[in-house]
This record gives C-alpha cells, sequence and structure tokens, in this order.
C-alpha cells in the first residue's frame, strides 16, 4: 500500500478456472460464428472483471491465456492490498483499492490564535 502507479500500469494477473472456461466458451462462439453467443461470453468476461481490450487481444490470438493481467484504470496511489501473491480470491473481494490523485479541497475552521499561519490557497502534497 502506498505505492503510486499511472493508469494503464500492470497491477496484478490471476488465474481463474471459471475466467479460463469462459474464455474458452468466447472463442468457441467466435469460431462458430454465433454472433450472440460471442456477445454473451464477452459479457461474462466482463462480468468477471476482464478488461475490454483484454478480451480484445484475446479474440485476436485465438487462444484463452492462462492469466488475466488487470491494469489500473487510472492514476492512483494502492490505499488496500487485498490479497497477496499466492493468495486465494473470491469474486466478490476487492484485490487493490486506488485512491484517486485528484485535488482536494479542505475547509477548516482555524482558532484565532492561530489564523496569521493559515495562507489562503495553500497547496500540500502530504499523504497524510
Amino acid at each position: 500500500a502506498g505505492e503510486r502507479v499511472r493508469r494503464g500500469e500492470r497491477l496484478f494477473a490471476v488465474f481463474s478456472p471459471r475466467l479460463a472456461a469462459t474464455q474458452g466458451e468466447y472463442l468457441e462462439a467466435l469460431r462458430l460464428g454465433d454472433a450472440p453467443l460471442a456477445k454473451a461470453a464477452a459479457a461474462r468476461l466482463s462480468a468477471l472483471g476482464m478488461e475490454r481490450g483484454a478480451i480484445e487481444r484475446l479474440a485476436a490470438a485465438g487462444r484463452p491465456t492462462e492469466r488475466v493481467v488487470y491494469h489500473a484504470p487510472a492514476d492512483g496511489v494502492v490505499a488496500e492490498l487485498g490479497i497477496s501473491e499466492g493468495g486465494f480470491a473470491e469474486p466478490s473481494m476487492a484485490a487493490v483499492v486506488l485512491a484517486p490523485l485528484d485535488p482536494l479541497w479542505v475547509v477548516a475552521s482555524v482558532p484565532e490564535a492561530q489564523a496569521a499561519r493559515a495562507v489562503r490557497c495553500q497547496c500540500s502534497t502530504s499523504s497524510r
């Protein structure tokens, strides 16, 4: 936790039997030319957390990937790691929680005795 990541940076990779089976179903539907079945399988892959780009690469490669890589959707800071390497994950678990790097405005009440030390529009890069 606390590590900065950039959009598109690799966060983690997972192996999931369900994900592998759904990849196979998707590829088989593409081979058969069954567009509705392929669309449904792609929707299941997406529901399992597979990114659109990964689904497109899967279709281009024509074979399932052993591990699916997940990338940072935006710049941020790793706020929480839900699993560790080699760990077991449940579908309801958050593997990584990212905190955005968006500006934050703070409105504070300052005691009169300390008001002289307060500076209007002061910027800070403190993480705490």
